[in-house]
């Protein structure tokens, strides 16, 4: 790379993080596009079950490593906030609340549509065991598991900003011992090969369970997530300086993690934790590798980088609206398996979801529900 670019990407990623960067708007897009093909299951990375090894599906579970869209959004929160010059707590509280404000409204939302797209009878007692359990394994309200675990981080944002801003050393510590506990023990995950999800369905236990989602100590990987973003602010210059090695660790990480576990996989007769790469070490070069590839990238007013950009600055919107989406084509349209069919349903929730949050962001107070 030549000494002009360099300080062209140099210029550009000096922007101060409360503008709009383009290149956040790439990733933010990206990550929603990921996100909802997650969500409309274009892919079926199960290989094992599916032909013993076939390489068509082995393809889709390498995809499915790459295609994790929330840690991208976490870390660019924390490039956003934590790279804020200045900050007001009143207005970063009152943030807080809409947010609170926003999970409760749609949970509602997402409760009631669902089970109305699906033709099923909604009790109360069906209602509240929907609505005080959002496990991503729970049909209706699944989704919302990001906005909480969002909502922790941001419960302790005020002591990162402080340490990210005046003890550097400190908050490098901080995210060392969050490293640890987070990526740190995916990875001794992986090379003792174990892997267990224990789920307790008892009633009076759901409502601890939620409440225990909002402890910022249990959270460690979106707080790790959150500050990596604050220290790819802090290390911007760094990160496009020797931009074409970070880019070369983001694919080398997506596809070391994509052999190491097809391995363990032919070797155990089942495919591996398909979930693994979501919050391994794996994952933290891959969104480092992202950064590199965009955050530097100019938006020079082309009607593509126009829709990006308003695609990007809508993407809460989106999250929230694609769900119901999903549901009613769920409801019109009969299942079917082939690819051609899953990709039909990923594009009209991609296109539908985006229009609907125009649209309703047109309608006073409505769009307070999508934005």
């Amino acid at each position: 790379m030549s000494g002009e670019n360099t300080k062209n990407l140099t210029e550009v990623n000096m922007q101060p993080a409360r503008q709009r960067v383009y290149g956040l708007d790439i990733i933010k897009s990206m990550a929603m596009l990921f996100v909802i093909s997650l969500h409309t299951v274009v892919l079926r990375p199960d290989f094992m079950a599916a032909g013993n090894g076939r390489l068509s599906h082995i393809i889709q579970y390498a995809l499915k490593f790459l295609v994790e869209g929330v840690p991208l959004f976490v870390m660019v929160n924390g490039f956003l906030l934590l790279g804020m010059s200045t900050w007001d707590l009143k207005k970063y509280l009152r943030r807080c609340r809409k947010l609170f404000i926003l999970l409760i409204i749609w949970a509602v939302i997402l409760v009631t549509w669902g089970t109305f797209c699906a033709g099923e009878e909604l009790t109360f007692r069906g209602f509240m065991e929907c609505f005080l359990d959002t496990e991503d394994i729970r049909k209706y309200v699944g989704v919302l598991w990001y906005l909480e675990n969002l909502l922790a981080v941001y419960m302790v944002f005020p002591v990162l900003k402080l340490l990210f801003d005046q003890y550097e050393k400190l908050f490098k510590w901080v995210f060392t011992l969050v490293a640890i506990f987070s990526v740190g023990v995916q990875t001794l995950i992986l090379m003792r090969d174990a892997f267990a999800l224990v789920a307790n369905p008892e009633y009076f236990t759901r409502f601890i369970t939620v409440m225990d989602r909002f402890n910022p100590t249990g959270n460690a990987y979106y707080v790790y997530c959150f500050m990596l973003g604050g220290l790819v602010y802090m290390y911007r210059e760094k990160l496009v300086e020797h931009r074409r090695k970070f880019m070369l660790l983001g694919v080398c990480s997506w596809l070391l993690v994509t052999v190491i576990c097809v391995f363990l996989s032919f070797q155990f007769g089942g495919t591996y934790n398909e979930r693994y790469n979501h919050d391994s070490i794996f994952m933290t070069g891959m969104m480092l590798g992202f950064m590199a590839a965009f955050l530097p990238c100019e938006n020079k007013g082309r009607p593509l980088q126009k829709l990006i950009t308003n695609y990007g600055s809508n993407t809460l919107g989106v999250y929230l609206i694609h769900y119901p989406v999903i549901y009613a084509y769920n409801a019109l349209v009969p299942a079917r398996e082939e690819l051609i069919y899953r990709l039909i349903e990923y594009v009209f929730t991609v296109v539908v979801s985006y229009l609907l949050v125009l649209l309703l962001k047109q309608i006073p107070y409505v769009k307070k529900l999508v934005s």
